[in-house]
């Protein structure tokens, strides 16, 4: 009983650490979804002490071997079942670190498909408000294969062009200084 106590105690403090010190670095750094970011660690943490406090009692190392032994039905069964949820958070993740748009970014998607601001950045889905204040959710699955047109993308003047035809015995500096 003794060493469970410390175990779990010690996985506990470890994960503790783990966790101040991952939220730290994402704080300091210029990461998008911080608090998103800082919750599933916190998940896979307590899973994982959960995991490790159910290893130390003698009732459930059968039922923990098995579940060892079976993990792999399991984790098929469940890919499967969740192949469009874990797309979509596989898309959400290159999406906030790869950073081809962040909130408040103009963006035009599949040449003006859907035109509008981003919101919110989360790990299933983008969340764009348009220029009716419509919020229309977007899966990332779909944003990650997309065509992406990001107006703040690094400059935020735009560039404008005119083409002026003139014949070929025109003055081009008479033509330059009569448009100027």
């Amino acid at each position: 009983m003794k060493s469970i106590v410390i175990v779990t105690i010690g996985s506990v403090i470890v994960s503790i650490g783990i966790y101040k010190g991952i939220r730290k670095v994402l704080y300091k750094r210029d990461v998008t979804n911080k608090a998103s970011f800082a919750r599933l660690i916190k998940y896979v943490l307590v899973f994982i002490n959960s995991m490790i406090f159910l290893g130390q009692f003698e009732q459930t190392k059968p039922i923990m071997s098995y579940l060892a032994a079976s993990s792999g039905v399991v984790a098929l069964v469940l890919g499967v079942a969740a192949k469009d949820a874990f797309g979509n958070l596989c898309s959400g993740l290159m999406i906030l670190t790869f950073k081809p748009f962040v909130e408040g970014d103009l963006i035009k998607v599949n040449q003006g498909e859907l035109i509008g601001y981003v919101e919110s950045i989360r790990f299933r889905h983008t969340i764009i408000r348009t220029y009716e204040s419509n919020r229309i959710i977007v899966p990332n699955s779909t944003l990650n294969s997309a065509t992406i047109e990001n107006a703040f993308f690094q400059d935020t003047r735009k560039n404008n062009y005119l083409e002026i035809e003139v014949s070929y015995g025109t003055n081009i500096d008479l033509a330059i200084d009569i448009l100027k």
